[in-house]
């Protein structure tokens, strides 16, 4: 079978499902003999024509496609590990579809070399990008872009971790940049807006306020979380296309 899975360098649910499930050894020894995946650019000319023939319209979408080529099923927003192999499994069983089992050779079969296996397996794992991670939930607290320091008392509480895993874990999450893309006098305005934005973009809105010189308080709205000011600016562009104007920033 194949597997498609459409993502974008700014989508932050997309990375992490690259980082987590097609990264979980049980989710690739399940897909192994089973599914051949690919990972398609929303932002790229195929990509974009792709995107259009099969109305994709959210990040991340897998589309699932029978042996023979037939379209069987999609899954919209992120997906855990459990979540994904349930539902090939699923399809496979729907379909009557049945792996291709590997054969052990024998005396007389012609065996690729290992220079030859290497390398097809190293093209179809380059090939499956997948992961699972909850959807990104609207945080409406009054901080939302925290600054996180490892002093000593992080440190100690991951001890499990090393001060180089910390540092990759803390910039993964976080990212160096976001997108703010309006501020509102009105809270339950901001929630709103945000709640839109979100159901449309997938890229886990949050609400901060500030307080003016004049002591009024408004709420401001971000977008994403992006490791690079690129992927800012591509996701900055996706938003211009939405006529909507977006500032690019910088986490503190």
């Amino acid at each position: 079978m194949l597997l498609v899975k459409f993502t974008a360098k700014w989508c932050l649910p997309c990375k992490w499902m690259d980082k987590t499930v097609f990264q979980d050894s049980q989710v690739i020894e399940f897909l192994d003999d089973k599914i051949v995946g690919i990972s398609v650019d929303v932002d790229d000319s195929e990509g974009v024509a792709l995107q259009s023939e099969y109305q994709v319209k959210l990040l991340p979408t897998m589309l699932l496609f029978h042996p023979e080529g037939n379209l069987l099923d999609r899954k919209v927003s992120s997906q855990n590990s459990t979540d994904v192999t349930k539902w090939i499994a699923d399809q496979m069983s729907l379909n009557h579809i049945t792996p291709i089992q590997k054969v052990q050779p024998e005396n007389n079969v012609v065996v690729p070399t290992i220079s030859e296996e290497e390398a097809f397996f190293k093209q179809k794992e380059e090939s499956l990008t997948l992961s699972t991670q909850t959807e990104t939930k609207i945080n409406t607290t009054n901080q939302v872009h925290q600054t996180i320091e490892q002093n000593n008392t992080t440190t100690k509480e991951l001890t499990s971790s090393s001060e180089s895993e910390i540092k990759e874990s803390v910039n993964y999450i976080l990212g160096e940049y976001y997108v703010q893309v309006g501020a509102y006098s009105q809270f339950e305005n901001a929630k709103a807006e945000a709640e839109k934005l979100d159901e449309t973009f997938n890229q886990g809105a949050s609400i901060s306020d500030e307080i003016l010189s004049q002591g009024k308080t408004i709420y401001k709205i971000s977008l994403g979380s992006f490791q690079t000011l690129e992927e800012a600016q591509l996701f900055q562009d996706l938003l211009k296309q939405h006529k909507i104007n977006g500032l690019i920033k910088k986490m503190d």
